[in-house]
C-alpha cells in the first residue's frame, strides 16, 4: 500500500507471518536470508533469520541486532532517500517485552516450574540493566479462583496448556514479583533500542519529517486472573496496547480516549502520506479498517466511539484449547514418544471444549463468548448465546479489574442483547463470514453449528 503512495518500504526484525521464517536459524550462521521473500509481501532490504529471534531470551539476545540494521538503514539508504526527496517508511520490528513469555520464575538454587515444561526458560541475563529492583502493586486479581463464580473454563484449559510448554507457575507473590520485576526490564531494554533508533533519526537531521508510530500486538496476563503470556481470555491486561504517534506537526504529550484497533493503522499510516484523495481511496479500498488520523490535531477531545463502535478480537488456537491433552501430549514426548504417536495412544484433543473467542470492548463495556471451534454460531438470541457459548460481560467504568461477570447473572438482559448485536455487526464488517473457514478443512470440515442444530432439532 505505502509503495503504492510512491513510498520506499524497508522492514527489520520479527515478522511471524510466514511460515518458511519458523525454521531454525542462527544469527552467527544463518542458512538462510530472507530479503528476496519479503520483497513479496511489499518490502525492501530486510536481511532477517526469520523468526528463531522469538523463543527464549529471543529479545535480549537479538534486539540489539534489529536496533542496530534500523540505526545502519537511516544512515545509509534513509538519509540517501531523504536527500533525494523520495519519502520512505521503515519497519522496526522489536521482539521484547516477548521475552517474559518464556521467564523462570523459580528462587536462585530451585527449580519448580522449570522441571517440567517443554519449552526452555531462562532467568534474569546477566545483565546490570536486569538487576533494577521496582516498587509496585501486584495485579489486584491474582488470587481470583479459575473456578470463580462467571469465569469461562477456556481460561483454565488456556493456563494449563501454557503451563505444559513453560511449566506450571505456582500463584506466589514472590514469583509473580519476580516475573513482573523482570517485565517491567524488558521493556527497559526494548527502550534502550527504540532509543538507539531514534538517535540515528535525530542524528540523519529527518526527526523534524518524520512521524514516528510506537504499537505491540498483545500485552501480558502477568499474574492478573491467575494467568500469565497470552491465549484464550480477552481481558485489558492482554488486549490493551499502547498506540503513541509522534508527528512533527502537532505537540505531543496528549492523550486520547477513542477505541482504535489494529486494523485501523494501516488505512491511517496512508492517510498520513498526503496523497491525493482519490489515489488514497483506491489503494485503502476493501480494509475494514478506519482512518484516524484527524484525531491527531485534537485527540483529547474525542469520545470513546470518535472512530469505530468498538473494538475486536478474535481468537481460535487449537493448540492451547485442551490443557489436559497438552500436558498429556507433552509427557509422551518427554518420555521419548514421537508425535505421530499420540493418536494410536489415545491422546487426543476434546475439541468441543469452549476455548475459541470473539470480544468487543466500547470504550466502557468488554463483552466476549467462548465457544468450541466445531461450534462457530453467531448467535441472535439470548438462548442461541448462552447455548452455544459462555459469556462475560464487564464494565471496565465500575469494575476497572473485570471481576464482577455481569453476564452470570439475569439483570443485564438488555445490555447483553445490545452488545451481542454490536459484537455481530463488527464481525459481519471486518471479518465477513465466520464459520471456521480458516481452520484445517475449511467451511466443510464442519466447524460451524448447522441450521438444524440452531433450529433447535
Amino acid at each position: 500500500m505505502l509503495r503504492d503512495a510512491g513510498y520506499y518500504t524497508a522492514y527489520k526484525g520479527k515478522w511471524h507471518l510466514t511460515k518458511e521464517f519458523e525454521t531454525v536459524n542462527k544469527l552467527g550462521t544463518p542458512t538462510k536470508i530472507f530479503t528476496q521473500e519479503m520483497e513479496a509481501y511489499g518490502f525492501s532490504d530486510y536481511i532477517g533469520i526469520g523468526d528463531i529471534i522469538a523463543h527464549t531470551s529471543g529479545g535480549y539476545l537479538h534486539d540489539g541486532v534489529i536496533a542496530a540494521m534500523g540505526v545502519s538503514w537511516l544512515r545509509g539508504k534513509g538519509s540517501e532517500l531523504a536527500a533525494q526527496g523520495k519519502p520512505w517508511f521503515l519497519a522496526v520490528n522489536l521482539v521484547n517485552p516477548h521475552d517474559v513469555m518464556f521467564y523462570d520464575t523459580d528462587a536462585p538454587g530451585t527449580e519448580v516450574q522449570a522441571r517440567r515444561g517443554l519449552a526452555h526458560v531462562a532467568r534474569d541475563p546477566a545483565d546490570p540493566l536486569y538487576g533494577k529492583q521496582w516498587q509496585f502493586m501486584l495485579p489486584a486479581s491474582r488470587k481470583q479462583a479459575l473456578d470463580a463464580p462467571g469465569r469461562p473454563a477456556a481460561h483454565r484449559d488456556f493456563l494449563r496448556s501454557h503451563d505444559a510448554l513453560v511449566g506450571a507457575i505456582p500463584n506466589e507473590d514472590a514469583r509473580w514479583h519476580r516475573r513482573h520485576n523482570y517485565y517491567l526490564n524488558c521493556m527497559r531494554d526494548v527502550d534502550r533500542n527504540i532509543a538507539a533508533v531514534l538517535a540515528a533519526l535525530d542524528a540523519a537531521g529527518l526527526s523534524d519529517k518524520t512521524i514516528v508510530v510506537l504499537t505491540s500486538d498483545h500485552g501480558d496476563m502477568d499474574g492478573a486472573h491467575q494467568l500469565h503470556a497470552k491465549g484464550a481470555v480477552s481481558y485489558r491486561e492482554q488486549n490493551n496496547v499502547p498506540l503513541v504517534i509522534a508527528h512533527p506537526a502537532y505537540h505531543g504529550g496528549k492523550q486520547c480516549r477513542a477505541v482504535t484497533s489494529h486494523l485501523d493503522i494501516a488505512p491511517t499510516l496512508v492517510a498520513l502520506t498526503g496523497v491525493a484523495t482519490d489515489k488514497r481511496a483506491a489503494i485503502v479500498k476493501g480494509l475494514p479498517g478506519k482512518d484516524f488520523s484527524r484525531l491527531l490535531a485534537k485527540p483529547g477531545a474525542a469520545e470513546a466511539n470518535a472512530i469505530r463502535d468498538g473494538a475486536l478480537f478474535c481468537y481460535n488456537m487449537l493448540a492451547y484449547l485442551d490443557g489436559d491433552f497438552l500436558f498429556k501430549a507433552v509427557a509422551h514426548l518427554q518420555g521419548g514418544g514421537k508425535p505421530d504417536q499420540l493418536k494410536q495412544a489415545g491422546i487426543r484433543p476434546d475439541l468441543m471444549k469452549r476455548g475459541a473467542v470473539r470480544s468487543i470492548y466500547d470504550g466502557r463495556y468488554s463483552f466476549a463468548r467462548y465457544f468450541s471451534p466445531r461450534q462457530h454460531n453467531k448467535p441472535t438470541t439470548l438462548e442461541e448465546l448462552y447455548r452455544f457459548n459462555d459469556v462475560e460481560l464487564y464494565d471496565l467504568q465500575t469494575d476497572p479489574f473485570e471481576m464482577n461477570n455481569l453476564a452470570a447473572g439475569e439483570k443485564q438482559r438488555e445490555l447483553l442483547v445490545a452488545m451481542n448485536e454490536k459484537l455481530n455487526q463488527l464481525i459481519d464488517a471486518e471479518v465477513g463470514e465466520d464459520r471456521g473457514q480458516m481452520l484445517p478443512g475449511g467451511i466443510d470440515a464442519g466447524w460451524e453449528v448447522s441450521a438444524e442444530t440452531m433450529a433447535g432439532a
